[in-house]
């Protein structure tokens, strides 16, 4: 939908993605009309930046909050344990280089 890939969303750009068929719209944006747009549009700059998108969301409770940080959270916690198994995993292929090359040079 940030057709010119510039971070933020304008009236533009959310009217041609509402309006054109074909195009898969967004479950958050069933609904979004241009009163909604200006809303959520709070330094009034006729874009919607995510943080005013998702504090629109929010405070309109069109979104949970406290799922969407405990996604956040999860994601970050399979990242990181993801990471803990890849080094683990090269510490004993290390340990079983390091252990047949023992081997060979006792031969």
């Amino acid at each position: 939908m940030d057709e010119d890939g510039d971070g933020q969303i304008s009236m533009a750009e959310m009217i041609r993605h509402t309006r054109t068929p074909g195009i898969g719209k967004s479950f958050f944006l069933q609904g979004f009309d241009l009163v909604k747009f200006r809303e959520a549009d709070t330094n009034n700059d006729g874009n919607i930046s995510w943080d005013e998108f998702f504090h629109y969301l929010v405070e309109n409770k069109m979104i949970d909050s406290t799922y969407v940080l405990r996604r956040m959270i999860d994601e970050q916690q399979e990242a990181h344990d993801q990471r803990v198994g890849n080094r683990i995993l090269g510490m004993v292929a290390l340990g079983v280089a390091c252990l047949a090359l023992v081997v060979a040079l006792r031969k």
